[in-house]
């Protein structure tokens, strides 16, 4: 479920979008998300716990919700794509961190690691991160994005007793959650 940002015209052209690769999505008004989510509040702002106006809730409608979506354990993917790249012949390094890019005629020919070693290759991913723009500065690869490393914080609670009904998958926008 896509919470609504008060902007009425994302909801319908994503729905647009995602048919057409197949995938089936609902527009939800605020009266129908509540009717199918009691538990969501549809406002799009947060309150402002510094000061001293009272929060007024508001709808922050249309709304996306994705009708087939689920929820994979990402640990679990993750462990079935180290099995399948191992079945194909890759070798898995983790924590060996690349320290520069060895090249031959403008094409990867190896990395260097941290430990002094070397690994031959013609392909090197950068599995990094934001973490890519300090290598990718270092062997002079121009790079579009201006990303920022930041420690994301994720919490796990158990539904309260007075949550009913279904909960989805939920992406504030508003938010940026």
């Amino acid at each position: 479920l896509w919470l609504g940002d008060g902007r009425p015209e994302w909801p319908a052209r994503d729905a647009s979008r995602l048919a057409a690769l197949g995938v089936r999505t609902a527009v939800l008004d605020d009266a129908e998300l509540s009717a199918r989510f009691p538990a969501i509040n549809p406002c799009p702002g947060a309150p402002d716990v510094l000061a001293a106006d009272p929060h007024r809730c508001g709808g922050g409608g249309p709304h996306l919700l994705e009708l087939d979506a689920g929820f994979i354990d990402p640990l679990d993917v993750l462990a079935d794509l180290i099995d399948s790249a191992r079945e194909q012949g890759v070798e898995l390094r983790f924590g060996a961190k690349v320290v520069g890019v060895e090249l031959q005629g403008g094409r990867v020919a190896g990395a260097r690691l941290a430990d002094g070693s070397a690994v031959a290759c013609e392909t090197l991913i950068s599995a990094s991160g934001p973490w890519c723009l300090r290598l990718f500065e270092r062997i002079g690869l121009d790079c579009p994005w201006r990303l920022e490393p930041v420690r994301i914080q994720v919490a796990h609670l158990d539904r309260p007793a007075g949550v009913e009904g279904a909960l989805p998958v939920v992406c504030d926008v508003a938010g940026g959650i």
